[in-house]
């Protein structure tokens, strides 16, 4: 038996807390934050996780409360993405709000897939740097010539 303040408090806390871990692919930190919810929202209620402010911006005024729910669980997600991976993107997104440009995901899908493009374009990236393709393009070569 336990305290259920103390039960709600620890459920809260698992998810506030919850980043993605370094080696946690896409698909496993998905699962991980889906039982979280489900958790959290077991020990303390819905209520608890999604904020329920006035909704004044264009994009979360029309929105019903399952949308608003589905935006919170997606803002969640993405903000907790692991920040060596994916730190530049969520600094991209955060500057375009400043600069009038609202892309934070309004659905678990959608941050999901972010997350994914910009772990391909990690991906390939780096396969690139690793093949030699910027040397063979443009000519670079590390080959040190002998006269003797």
């Amino acid at each position: 038996f336990q305290n259920e303040l103390v039960t709600a408090h620890d459920a809260l806390t698992r998810i506030y807390r919850m980043y993605q871990r370094p080696l946690e692919t896409n698909d496993e930190y998905m699962e991980r934050y889906k039982e979280y919810w489900a958790t959290c929202t077991l020990a303390a209620g819905e209520n608890c996780l999604v904020p329920e402010i006035t909704r004044i911006s264009s994009k979360y005024s029309s929105m019903t409360d399952d949308e608003w729910t589905e935006a919170t669980k997606a803002m969640y997600f993405f903000l907790h993405a692991d920040k060596i991976r994916f730190g530049d993107k969520i600094r991209e997104v955060q500057e375009n709000v400043v600069l009038g440009t609202d892309s934070y995901p309004t659905t678990l899908d959608a941050a999901y897939r972010i997350l994914s493009d910009t772990q391909s374009r990690l991906n390939h990236d780096r396969v690139k740097r690793g093949s030699g393709y910027e040397r063979r393009i443009n000519g670079y070569s590390n080959y040190q010539g002998r006269n003797n």
